[in-house]
């Protein structure tokens, strides 16, 4: 893939296919932080001198989320250090806030609590207050850092990248103004400009140099997307290795580093959501970026790479002797749940699936998948119960109830499902992002009541 493609297609992600499992065992880390209380830590910049460590030198905790716009309510906290955001992502999240709530939406991201920020900052409910993709717009337009450096994820030579394709793309959806536009240049591989006034870099990987002042580094999976070709041409954990280690080199001074796993927004796979837990677990302890690879991640190499050759049996033995070695990782079991599958033993799939949600609901999404390909296959009640399985872990997704009263209609139990359509009713729909759906659901509703 040439980098004009990835520059015109930025908004596309590749799915890392065959990927699966979890953190390792030699190095004991405590997880990675996820979602704060929002009564615990305010979301408002704080006037207090704020410490930064040496990116991939001094241990920090990431926090991870499950989209980039979520990681708002953790990049709030740093306003007053003026940091440069430093991105790695195979999107630079630059779709423009919608213009007739853009100002509503700053106001809520400079004051409302961070666990709001979070609940809100998704496609998933019924009015979102921005969309994952608007993540850098927002930042952009809320003043949080002093400059941003997107890190392009390409293995391409760096004189093929394109200010004109990158112009055009942005100006396509309304990211920048032409005065913006016109501002975009290319030198060496660096696009340079300057968007909502702030200094804006697109930097092919070996044109990676120091950053001084603060940083916040984001990390989202899908950077690898177009990186990683398989364990036989790519290996992906050298790929990490070679990563972090390139992002060391840039001898910045870090605030706070964050991770999204895209599984919900960018249709990355959920045998990718290992890759978060670890890249955090090397930013808890960069000395492992000089070691070789701990137990369990040898393991998990080898589960990805034994598949190209026919090696269920011993892919198989291999992860039950990392879920024993660390019972507590989710991945594990999902990667247990794919390895059933693929034998045709349904019952003891799910019940991996089920322990891998217990760890980490983000695995919930497969209940989905699973109710597709059982509607699919003319089998009502498995895809019924499999939506209601993804109901209980996402109750505030409201697309999930519309499947379930579709399911229901098709078998006759229209008084559930009058239930969950009032449900459903009685949400504030976003008149920015779904504007139709008030009407969808009472022409829903009537189609009820004839079918009574």
């Amino acid at each position: 893939m040439i980098i004009v493609n990835i520059l015109l297609c930025f908004f596309l992600v590749i799915g890392l296919g065959g990927c699966q499992s979890e953190q390792e065992e030699t190095p004991k880390a405590a997880a990675p932080k996820a979602i704060e209380s929002a009564s615990t830590v305010p979301t408002p910049a704080e006037k207090v001198k704020q410490q930064t460590v040496s990116l991939l030198q001094d241990p920090i905790e990431p926090v991870l989320v499950e989209n980039p716009a979520q990681a708002l309510a953790y990049w709030q906290k740093y306003k007053t250090s003026r940091p440069t955001l430093i991105l790695l992502s195979n999107d630079p999240f630059l779709q423009p806030l919608p213009a007739q709530t853009a100002e509503q939406v700053l106001s809520e991201l400079a004051s409302a609590s961070r666990q709001e920020i979070v609940s809100r900052s998704t496609a998933r409910i019924a009015n979102p207050l921005l969309l994952p993709a608007m993540a850098t717009s927002a930042a952009l337009r809320g003043q949080l850092f002093s400059s941003i450096i997107w890190e392009i994820p390409t293995d391409a030579p760096k004189d093929k990248l394109s200010a004109q394709a990158f112009r055009t793309q942005l100006l396509d959806i309304g990211a920048i103004t032409t005065e913006e536009a016109s501002s975009i240049e290319y030198d060496d591989g660096v696009i340079r400009g300057r968007i909502r006034n702030v200094p804006f870099q697109a930097r092919h990987p070996q044109a990676m140099t120091p950053v001084t002042g603060p940083v916040i580094v984001h990390i989202d999976v899908g950077y690898f997307s177009p990186l990683y070709k398989g364990e036989i041409k790519t290996k992906l954990y050298p790929l990490l290795y070679k990563t972090l280690d390139k992002l060391r080199q840039q001898a910045a001074q870090v605030l706070t580093a964050t991770i999204s796993y895209s599984n919900q927004s960018s249709n990355l796979p959920l045998s990718t959501r290992f890759i978060g837990p670890d890249l955090a677990t090397i930013f808890q302890q960069p000395n492992l970026l000089d070691k070789e690879l701990p137990r369990l991640w040898r393991q998990r190499s080898h589960t990805l790479y034994l598949p190209n050759f026919f090696q269920a049996k011993e892919v198989n033995k291999l992860l039950l002797d990392m879920d024993i070695s660390d019972p507590g990782q989710p991945s594990i079991k999902y990667a247990l749940y794919q390895a059933h599958i693929t034998r045709k033993q349904g019952d003891v799939a799910l019940d991996y699936l089920a322990q891998a949600v217990a760890l980490d609901s983000g695995y919930a999404l497969e209940y989905l998948a699973l109710s597709s390909l059982a509607r699919d296959n003319d089998l009502p009640e498995k895809s019924l119960e499999m939506l209601q399985l993804a109901a209980e872990t996402f109750p505030d997704d409201p697309f999930i109830k519309t499947q379930i009263i579709s399911e229901l209609q098709k078998s006759d139990q229209i008084d559930p499902a009058r239930k969950i359509l009032e449900q459903l009713q009685g949400l504030n729909w976003s008149e920015t992002f779904y504007p139709n759906w008030p009407a969808k659901l009472e022409e829903l509703k009537t189609q009820l009541t004839q079918q009574e």
